[in-house]
C-alpha cells in the first residue's frame, strides 16, 4: 500500500476526498441522488483534484516524462471519482432516484469532464514549469486553478448572468428555484467545446513530450501549441452567445433593444412589444419606483436598470433563472419576465435594488461582515413593501401559518442559511410579516439601519428573541375570517424543494405532460405516481389526468379508492369531488351534483371555487339545453366567439338575470372587449351572491382604468377595498386606491 501511495499519491488522496465527500453527501436533502446538485457538487472538487492529478506525474523523483503518461493521467482522472459514483448509486437502495439516465448524464458533463479536462491542463503546466523553482511552481499551478474561479466570480459580480459555463469549474444554472432541470443543448455544446479543448491540450502535450525528448524544438512546440490553443477559443468565442452558454450586458441589451429613460429608471424591453403594453409596463414602474422610495425616505437613489424579457425562455437563455425573477442590488439592476400588467413581481425586484442605497457596500444587501448575506431580511423587506400576492395580506398570512403548525421558527430563518430549506411562500410571508411589523412600530430609519448589517441590538438595544417576541404578540392578536383559513391552508401546501423527493424529474414530467394532449400526458403522470411510489398526492394527479382524458372509468375508480382513505388533503378531496359532480352533470344525474357543488361551496376552498359553485348551482335549475350549454362554457369547450354569441342570447331571453350579465361582461373583460364589457357589468348589479357583487366591482374598477376612466376606477376600487372577501384582496385593493389618487391628482 505504501508503494501504490508513493507511485499514485493524487490519485489515492482524490480518491479517498471523492469518496468521503459522496458519503457526506448522501445524508444532505437534495444532495443524496445521482442528480444535478450531486454532480455539480462533486464537480467542483473535481475542478481541483483532476488538475492536481496531471500536476503530480512531474516531480524530481520520478523517471522522466514519456508518452505512457498520457494513458496514465487519462485513466487516474477518469476513475478517481467513480468511487463517489458508486456511493452515490448504492444510497439509491435507501433514497428512491428518479431518472438514473439524466444522472449519469450530468455525471459525465460535470465531474469527468471537469476531472480530465483538468488533468490534461495540470499536466501541461507541469511539464512547461518543471524547471522552475518548487515554490514558484505550486504557487502559479494554483494561481491556474484560481484565475477560471475568480473570473467566474467577477462575472456573477459585474455581469447580469447568474448562469455558469466553465470548462474546469463546470455548470450552474444561477436558480434554486428553477426545477426541470436536465442536460441541455446548451450544455453538450458547451462540453463539445471542452473536448476540442482537451484535443488540443493532448496534441500539446505530445509536442511538449517530443521537445522534452529532443525530437523538436522548443520554438516549434511552442508555436504549435500556441496556435492550436487560439483556434479553439477563437472558434468557441465566436460561437458561445449564439450557442447560449455566454451572455453579458451588451448581449442581452441587444436583444432587448426597446429602451426607455425615465426619472431614476432605464426600462429594457423585448423590440417586439407594443406600444399599449409598453407606455403600460412604463407606468407600472414609475408608480412602484415613487411609492417604494416614499416608503423608504429615498430621496435621489441611484439609477435602477430594468430588464424585462419576454417570457421566462428568454430569460433563461440570455441571463438564467427561468422561473425566477432576480435583482443585482450591487448594480442597481432588476431581471424580471412577462411584460402583462399589473406585474406580480416588479416591486418585490424594486425594492431590492432600491434597498442597495443603504445596504452592504460590497453586495448593496443585508450582510454581515460584507459576504454572510442574510436572505430572510432581503426578502422579508422587499415582501414587506411590495403588494401582496396570495389570498391574505402578510400578518394574515403569518397568523395562518402559526395556526396551521406549519410555520418554521423564524429566529432560524433570520440567523442562518435555513431560509433556503424552507417553502418559499411560507419563509417569505413570515419574514414579511415581522419586518414590516418593524417598519410599523419603529419606523423607517430603523429598518434602514438594521438591513445593513442585521445588527438587531445596535439598531433596536433589543435582541431578535425580544422583538421576535413582540412580534408573536402582535399577530396573535390579528383575527382572521373562518373562511380565510381553508384558502390559506391550500396556499401554503407547496414544500421547499429540499423536501420533495425527486424535484426536478417530477417538475420536467409535469412540464413535458403540459405540452401534450390529456391521452399522451397519462404516461408521465403514471411515471410521476411511480417515483413517488404512488404516494396519495401523485395518485390524485393521474387521477385528474384521467380525467382530462376522458377515461371517465379510470378516474372513478382511483377518486373513490382515494375518498376512501384518510390521506387526501382538502384541496385535492374537493377538486376530486368537483370532477366528479361535472362528470355527473354531464351524465344527466343533476340532483346529484347539484347536492356535490352545494357542499362545495360550503367547504370556501377559495373565492374562486366559492364563485364558480355558486354559477354551478345556478345553471342547474335552468332548463337542459340551457344548462348543458352553461357547462360546455364553464369548461371552455366553446371558442370565444361561440361564448359570446351563447350569452348574448341568453341574456336577451332573460335580462332580468343578473348572473347573465355578470357572465358576458366577464368574459367580454377576459377578452379586452372593455367598453362592451363595462355596460354589461354594470347591468348585472347587485348581483345576489355576495362574491359575485365583489367580484363584479372590481371588474369594473379594472374596466374603468384600462378605459383610462381615472375617477369611475377610483370610486370603484374604493368600494373594494371595503367590501373584499380576502385580506390579501383588500391589501391589492388599497394599493390600486393610492395609485389611482395619485394620478387623478397628478393631472388636476
Amino acid at each position: 500500500m505504501n508503494t501504490l501511495f508513493k507511485k499514485y499519491p493524487a490519485f489515492l488522496l482524490s480518491t479517498t476526498l471523492h469518496t468521503t465527500f459522496a458519503c457526506v453527501l448522501c445524508f444532505v436533502p437534495l444532495f443524496d441522488l445521482l442528480a444535478f446538485e450531486f454532480c455539480f457538487a462533486i464537480s467542483c472538487l473535481a475542478a481541483l483534484s483532476g488538475p492536481l492529478i496531471g500536476y503530480w506525474q512531474i516531480d524530481d523523483k520520478k523517471s522522466p516524462p514519456n508518452a505512457s503518461m498520457l494513458r496514465s493521467v487519462f485513466l487516474q482522472a477518469l476513475t478517481h471519482t467513480l468511487p463517489a459514483l458508486v456511493v452515490i448509486l448504492l444510497n439509491a437502495l435507501r433514497i428512491p432516484n428518479c431518472n438514473f439516465t439524466q444522472g449519469l448524464m450530468f455525471f459525465v458533463c460535470l465531474p469527468i469532464a471537469s476531472s480530465v479536462y483538468g488533468a490534461a491542463l495540470g499536466l501541461l503546466f507541469s511539464l512547461w514549469t518543471h524547471h522552475l523553482r518548487k515554490k514558484f511552481r505550486i504557487a502559479l499551478f494554483f494561481l491556474l486553478l484560481a484565475v477560471p474561479l475568480l473570473n467566474i466570480l467577477w462575472g456573477l459580480y459585474t455581469q447580469p448572468a447568474i448562469f455558469v459555463f466553465d470548462h474546469l469549474w463546470g455548470y450552474f444554472p444561477g436558480s434554486l428555484y428553477d426545477e426541470g432541470r436536465r442536460v441541455d443543448g446548451r450544455l453538450i455544446a458547451f462540453r463539445g467545446f471542452t473536448l476540442l479543448r482537451l484535443v488540443a491540450l493532448w496534441i500539446g502535450i505530445h509536442f511538449t513530450l517530443k521537445w522534452k525528448a529532443g525530437q523538436t524544438k522548443i520554438v516549434t512546440a511552442l508555436v504549435g501549441l500556441i496556435i492550436l490553443s487560439l483556434s479553439v477559443i477563437t472558434l468557441e468565442y465566436s460561437q458561445r452567445k449564439s450557442l447560449g452558454f455566454y451572455s453579458d450586458r451588451h448581449w442581452i441589451e441587444e436583444n432587448l433593444s426597446e429602451r426607455a429613460d425615465i426619472p431614476g429608471l432605464t426600462i429594457h424591453m423585448p423590440p417586439s412589444i407594443n406600444e399599449e403594453q409598453k407606455q403600460a409596463l412604463i407606468a407600472e414602474h414609475q408608480h412602484h419606483l415613487a411609492s417604494i422610495k416614499d416608503k423608504l425616505g429615498l430621496k435621489n437613489p441611484q439609477k435602477i436598470n430594468s430588464y424585462v424579457y419576454l417570457n421566462r425562455q428568454q430569460k433563461e437563455t440570455l441571463m438564467g433563472g427561468a422561473a425566477t425573477m432576480i435583482a443585482k442590488p450591487w448594480l442597481n439592476e432588476i431581471h424580471i419576465h412577462h411584460i402583462t400588467v399589473p406585474h406580480p413581481i416588479l416591486a418585490h425586484e424594486l425594492v431590492h435594488a432600491l434597498a442597495s442605497n443603504f445596504g452592504s457596500k460590497l453586495l448593496g444587501v443585508s450582510a454581515r461582515f460584507e459576504i454572510f448575506v442574510n436572505m430572510g431580511l432581503v426578502e422579508g423587506l422587499a415582501e414587506a413593501l411590495s403588494t401582496v400576492r396570495g389570498p391574505l395580506d402578510l400578518h394574515q398570512a403569518a397568523k395562518a401559518l402559526i395556526e396551521s403548525g406549519k410555520a418554521p421558527k423564524l429566529e432560524n430563518i433570520l440567523a442562518s442559511p435555513f431560509f433556503w430549506t424552507q417553502s418559499a411562500r411560507r419563509a417569505y410571508s413570515l419574514t414579511g410579516s415581522f419586518l414590516r411589523f418593524l417598519l410599523e412600530k419603529y419606523g423607517t430609519d430603523a429598518i434602514r439601519r438594521l438591513y445593513a448589517n442585521a445588527d438587531f441590538i445596535g439598531v433596536y438595544d433589543k435582541d431578535l428573541k425580544t422583538l421576535l417576541k413582540e412580534w408573536e404578540e402582535f399577530i396573535a392578536k390579528i383575527k382572521l375570517q373562518p373562511h380565510e383559513k381553508p384558502m390559506a391552508k391550500a396556499h401554503f401546501k407547496r414544500k421547499s424543494i429540499f423536501k420533495r423527493p425527486c424535484a426536478h424529474e417530477i417538475s420536467y414530467l409535469k412540464e413535458q405532460a403540459q405540452k401534450c394532449t390529456p391521452t399522451k400526458a397519462i404516461p408521465y403522470y403514471e411515471k410521476i405516481s411511480a417515483l413517488l411510489g404512488h404516494a396519495t398526492t401523485a395518485q390524485y394527479e393521474l387521477a385528474l389526468a384521467f380525467n382530462r382524458a376522458d377515461a371517465r372509468e379510470k378516474f372513478e375508480q382511483l377518486s373513490h379508492e382515494l375518498l376512501s382513505t384518510n390521506q387526501v388533503k382538502k384541496h385535492e378531496r374537493h377538486r376530486l369531488l368537483e370532477r366528479m359532480a361535472v362528470n355527473l352533470w354531464t351524465d344527466g344525474r343533476l340532483q346529484e351534483a347539484q347536492g356535490h357543488f352545494q357542499k362545495l361551496l360550503q367547504e370556501h376552498l377559495s373565492i374562486n371555487s366559492d364563485r364558480l359553485q355558486w354559477v354551478r348551482i345556478w345553471a342547474l335549475n335552468k332548463e337542459a339545453t340551457t344548462h348543458q350549454n352553461i357547462l360546455a362554457y364553464l369548461e371552455q369547450e366553446m371558442s370565444a366567439a361561440e361564448a359570446t354569441l351563447f350569452l348574448q342570447e341568453s341574456l336577451d331571453k332573460e335580462p332580468e338575470d343578473k348572473t347573465w350579465a355578470y357572465l358576458l361582461g366577464r368574459h367580454l373583460f377576459n377578452h379586452r372587449a372593455y367598453t362592451r364589457a363595462l355596460s354589461h357589468l354594470e347591468q348585472s348589479a347587485p348581483h345576489p351572491f355576495k362574491l359575485i357583487e365583489g367580484e363584479r366591482i372590481r371588474l369594473l374598477a379594472e374596466t374603468h382604468r384600462r378605459l383610462k376612466n381615472q375617477n369611475a376606477a377610483l370610486e370603484n376600487y374604493l368600494l373594494y377595498a371595503k367590501i373584499a372577501p380576502l385580506s390579501g384582496e383588500q391589501a391589492r385593493a388599497a394599493e390600486w386606491v393610492n395609485r389611482l389618487q395619485q394620478n387623478v391628482q397628478n393631472r388636476e
